[in-house]
């Protein structure tokens, strides 16, 4: 949050030189994709499986899913700074893993280059993975609690928005794929997440 914050700083004083700038937030639900979780700690076999994850987007503690989206517009085209807060939580955990979720956040800090084509906004963005994950396994538990960057990620949105008065109302659906590596008791564990999102949110523009 703190380099959300950073860069929202930088990109203020561009705002006034553009056609149109946006503010969106988000909330939505979201299906993550079987993929590979490596566990790894020192002097133990290495845990592999294919992990099946659930977000429970609308739980509050600690905090629900959401999305936040600044965008610079000019002539049909944007760049945007995002910020998607995602959760993990391992459902099909191995014997050796009694707890292991990204709850704080399995973050992405995103810069897009979005087009409006068609009554429709695409988008794609790139960027750094800021994780904050708690885990025991093998009955020891993760004392490194604070957040990290962990990876890389990507996302494609489609975007379908009406504008009424300076507000807009926003559903969007997108995919997301990120690779990140998190700290665990005597090791760390390899948490790639490909998943598919349905957002809706609300936002103003000027």
């Amino acid at each position: 949050m703190k380099g959300f914050m950073l860069i929202l700083l930088i990109l203020l004083p561009l705002i006034s030189y553009t056609k149109e700038f946006r503010f969106q937030l988000f909330g939505g639900i979201v299906y993550n994709l079987p993929t590979p979780l490596i566990i790894k700690q020192s002097g133990e076999k290495t845990i592999e499986t294919t992990a099946r994850y659930e977000t429970r987007p609308f739980e509050t503690v600690p905090a629900p899913y959401y999305v936040v989206r600044l965008g610079l517009w000019d002539r049909g085209k944007a760049w945007e700074l995002e910020l998607l807060h995602t959760k993990l939580y391992l459902k099909n955990k191995p014997p050796q893993v009694q707890e292991f979720k990204i709850t704080y956040g399995y973050n992405y800090l995103l810069l897009n280059r979005a087009w409006e084509l068609g009554g429709f906004a695409y988008r794609l963005g790139g960027g750094l993975i800021i994780t904050h994950p708690s885990s025991v396994i093998r009955g020891k538990k993760n004392r490194y609690v604070r957040y990290d960057l962990s990876g890389v990620g990507v996302q494609f949105g489609v975007e379908k928005f009406i504008k009424v008065k300076h507000f807009m109302l926003s559903l969007e659906g997108k995919l997301t794929g990120a690779y990140a590596e998190v700290p665990v008791a005597d090791g760390y564990a390899v948490v790639p997440n490909l998943a598919l999102h349905l957002t809706f949110g609300f936002g103003f523009y000027k």
